[in-house]
């Protein structure tokens, strides 16, 4: 019986009965049993997130993570389109033709309500897929290799994806997040861990519109005019390599220079612990760029990051480190303020004031200097996983890029494992 039949049943009772006494126990009667049924069926309490899995198994078809996604423009109100040949179009879920193109010069793409056009050309659809016959394309002046996705929002902005072969998109990653004047071992070992990286997000996304994007918010990506012979040649003798852990797929995070130590990635996200992922000491980077640093910020600085990152906090009085983990970061920082102390979690702190100001949360010091703070620490970067300056002076002492990896993913296999 529903709650609705209950209540008219006990309506139809009070109406009718006439002695004010007994009504009034029924409404009493009513009331309670009200009372006690929405208390006791309801909802439960939402339980807190788990930490987020950083191990998967591969798909069966290892065939659809030799194509990686990743978003080149998001949320924009148009961009510009060039092409060298002629090109196709399709609908993205069936593949279906909408014929074949070739326009000349750069073209807008712009939103329209009933899908987008491409120059001159309108598009009655929502998303599609652009194939250039020579695999190439150029999106706002950045020429890149393989196919593009074009998406128009429900908010009439538009998502440009570039869907890519992983080894042509290695060779527009490696030459901007290392120097190709490394040591081939150095280079050989970051090409590793990047295709592990991608390999990782493809297999995590597989039902989202992209796996990465171009920034360092995975890791960065400059199309075709990145490439470069001697980073394609390391990409070349590692085809197909990732890392793995028991036939799982890990993150092969990375960063410029971990301060002599790495830690672990569940101190940094809300994410699951690793074992190969687990923080090691790394000498190697002691001498080198990125080292060491130093940084002054004014008290109101930080309080507008911080309350621009939804943090209610008022003047800074003082900061402190609150916690640290094994390799000396701090895990959470001590805010004191005329409103009160606020605890923020290390990595929230660092991206509220700025990764490229606050270089790591390897802080030594933190001094107070009449309206400002001076931050002093080590190393660049969240700290995870591949030391990259590390890395390179291993290679440069005579490691090969098999040890480099064993040194920064120890109980991790390295095989072909795509191909």
């Amino acid at each position: 019986m529903s709650l609705q039949s209950i209540a008219k049943q006990f309506q139809n009772l009070i109406k009718t009965e006439q002695n004010i006494e007994t009504k009034l126990f029924f409404i009493f009667l009513c009331c309670f049993i009200f009372t006690y049924i929405r208390f006791s069926f309801a909802a439960e309490p939402v339980q807190p997130l788990e930490p987020a899995d950083i191990a998967y198994y591969f798909p069966s078809d290892k065939s659809i993570i030799q194509t990686v996604r990743i978003a080149l423009l998001e949320g924009v109100r148009e961009g510009t389109l060039s092409f060298d040949a002629s090109f196709n179009i399709k609908t993205i879920e069936t593949q279906d033709s909408l014929g074949t193109f070739h326009v000349h010069g750069r073209n807008r793409v712009v939103p329209t309500k009933v899908g987008f056009r491409l120059g001159n050309e309108q598009f009655k659809i929502y998303g599609a897929l652009i194939h250039p016959t020579d695999d190439k394309f150029t999106l706002n002046g950045v020429q890149y290799r393989g196919d593009l996705i074009v998406i128009r929002g429900k908010d009439m902005t538009l998502l440009f994806i570039n869907y890519v072969n992983i080894e042509d998109y290695l060779r527009g990653v490696l030459p901007v997040e290392v120097s190709p004047h490394w040591s081939p071992e150095a280079l050989k070992a970051q090409a590793v861990v990047s295709r592990t990286y991608a390999v990782f997000s493809e297999v995590s996304s597989l039902y989202a519109d992209y796996s990465m994007k171009k920034t360092v918010a995975s890791q960065l990506y400059g199309g075709m005019r990145a490439e470069n012979d001697v980073t394609d040649k390391a990409i070349n003798d590692t085809k197909g390599e990732v890392l793995t852990y028991k036939e799982t797929i890990f993150p092969g995070y990375f960063h410029a220079n971990c301060g002599g130590h790495t830690t672990r990635p569940d101190t940094v996200w809300y994410v699951k612990p690793h074992p190969v992922l687990r923080g090691v000491a790394s000498p190697y980077c002691k001498d080198t760029k990125h080292y060491s640093w130093s940084l002054g910020i004014s008290s109101e600085g930080i309080e507008e990051a911080l309350i621009s990152r939804g943090f209610a906090v008022g003047s800074v009085y003082d900061i402190r480190a609150k916690e640290k983990d094994d390799s000396g970061r701090i895990t959470s920082f001590e805010i004191i303020t005329s409103k009160g102390t606020v605890d923020i979690k290390g990595n929230d702190f660092r991206l509220a004031l700025g990764p490229e100001k606050l270089r790591s949360t390897k802080i030594e010091t933190i001094i107070r200097d009449r309206n400002s703070f001076i931050f002093e620490g080590f190393g660049w970067g969240h700290g995870v996983g591949f030391c990259q300056w590390g890395a390179k002076v291993m290679a440069d002492e005579g490691y090969t890029y098999n040890e480099i990896l064993k040194h920064y993913f120890p109980s991790s296999k390295k095989g072909n494992i795509i191909y």
